[in-house]
């Protein structure tokens, strides 16, 4: 299902839904002191920032990104790259969680014809269909992971794991499971966000990936009947940190992993900071592998406080616009690119946190692994030293330098990079392919889009104009999915 691009009426209807949600988490003292903050911007900076780089400058001398791109793209773009640069990370999270992404993403659909309720039984109720309003063509819903523990040790429930459960067809069973990671930083964003991203997403997977005008002249291919989708809505910074996240993601995996059963074929996917869980994902479930089917190193502890078994590698990864190491002295910024790498690199020391207590013993594995690739320390300075390089290293993908993980880790599938030329995080993205290259030729498919930005995907399905547009980047990480996919299942037969 493709909505219309978003409106000035839509941008009118966020507003709407944002403001009672700043009001009711931030206070109004806190509303009224980020709108003195943002005023100034908005009456100033805004037009001038417009009007230099936008109108006055040609269109030969913009920044690459922004000699392509309409005005109300830019004027967004603008607004986001100072939102990201100066804006609290607890007043951003209001603008992407799920009480504000979930009624809009609900007007949206009822703009378009859609019923923005779905069923198990793919109805619509009588009063919806007296004003012609279509059911979904995909169906969602929340759904909690069965046994799960919350950042505070309970039980999954009103405060445990969840996340955002997509299927076309809620009666029959999958042909292919996708377990996605949003992001956000750690500290911000919600499966909720990226409601409409998610469900172009499986609408794609059951039609061709290709671009209509491309259909005419190559053969269409084979689409799945049936494709499930689970988006986890983990713990933010600041309500927990490093390793938390890391233990709802394994739990939100072995549920999907579960869900697909024998012969069904599990994709791992993840944009920004979801990318960088799937990768740290990726060397937990290697590690499992590495110490054994059965051994203590890897079990996951239940609300019950059982033990399970290890995971099974997935069989593809797509990392949209991957943070591959947290911290690096290669993000610079961009005149293209809403990211700043100041703000990334305090939202990474926020999300490393305090790591003195981590009882996960897959987590004490991985940190085992490290310790014999790093050397044993000498002295209690090095010591100290010696034990925040660990952490650093696991929470931060690329820090992790063991390629006998690393090789363990590449699922079968390979690992398809998507990103933009100029975006900040590029060059720690092209490191690590050249790195895994190294490690196992051939693991790898990179596509890097020239003059494009951070998470330019999801982006374009939001703010660009015609349908190819705003579908190119989805349909080119899904057409590459289903070949790497075809290859797998050719190869396994």
């Amino acid at each position: 299902m493709l909505l219309g691009p978003i409106s000035l009426l839509d941008c009118l209807v966020f507003v709407l839904c944002l403001t009672p949600q700043l009001l009711l988490q931030i206070g109004i003292l806190g509303t009224l002191k980020c709108i003195a903050e943002v005023l100034p911007f908005l009456l100033l900076g805004l037009p001038f920032q417009l009007f230099t780089t936008d109108f006055l400058t040609p269109r030969s001398h913009r920044a690459p990104y922004h000699r392509t791109i309409p005005f109300f793209t830019a004027l967004v773009i603008h607004c986001v790259r100072y939102a990201f640069a100066f804006l609290p990370a607890h007043i951003g999270a209001v603008f992407f969680s799920e009480p504000v992404a979930l009624p809009f993403a609900r007007w949206r659909m009822l703009r378009h014809g859609y019923w923005p309720f779905t069923s198990p039984t793919l109805t619509v109720p009588p009063l919806a269909r007296s004003l012609r309003l279509k059911h979904p063509q995909e169906h969602f819903e929340e759904r909690a992971v069965p046994g799960a523990i919350s950042h505070d040790g309970g039980p999954s429930g009103g405060d445990g794991t969840k996340g955002l459960f997509v299927i076309r067809d809620p009666r029959r069973p999958p042909d292919i499971v996708i377990y996605y990671l949003h992001g956000g930083g750690f500290a911000m964003g919600s499966p909720w966000f990226y409601l409409e991203f998610l469900l172009a997403w499986v609408d794609l997977l059951v039609s061709s990936a290709e671009p209509r005008d491309e259909r005419k002249d190559r053969q269409k291919k084979q689409g799945y009947s049936n494709p499930a989708l689970f988006a986890l809505d983990y713990t933010l910074v600041p309500h927990a940190t490093f390793p938390t996240q890391v233990e709802q993601v394994v739990r939100g995996y072995r549920y999907m992993c579960d869900l697909a059963g024998d012969g069904v074929p599990v994709e791992v996917a993840g944009d920004s900071a979801g990318a960088t869980l799937v990768l740290t994902l990726l060397l937990y479930i290697a590690t499992q592998q590495e110490h054994g089917k059965g051994v203590a190193n890897g079990v996951v502890r239940t609300s019950e406080g059982v033990a399970e078994g290890p995971l099974k590698k997935p069989d593809h990864a797509t990392l949209i616009s991957a943070w591959c190491r947290l911290i690096s002295e290669s993000n610079h910024n961009t005149a293209s690119d809403y990211l700043n790498a100041d703000s990334l690199h305090l939202y990474a020391r926020q999300y490393l946190g305090s790591s003195d207590d981590h009882e996960n013993s897959a987590y004490q594995a991985l940190r085992h692994r490290a310790r014999m690739y790093l050397g044993k320390p000498t002295s209690p300075t090095s010591m100290q030293h010696h034990s925040s390089y660990i952490d650093t290293a696991l929470a931060s993908p690329s820090d992790f330098r063991d390629a006998d993980v690393w090789r363990k880790a590449i699922p079968d599938g390979g690992i398809h990079f998507i990103h933009g030329s100029e975006e900040v995080l590029a060059p720690e993205i092209r490191a690590l392919v050249e790195r895994l290259e190294g490690i196992k030729e051939g693991s790898t498919t990179v596509d890097e889009a020239p003059s494009q930005i951070h998470a330019w995907p999801v982006v374009d399905l939001f703010l660009a104009g015609s349908e190819g547009e705003r579908l190119k980047g989805l349909r080119r990480l899904v057409g590459s999915m289903k070949e790497a996919l075809r290859v797998w299942e050719k190869r396994r037969r």
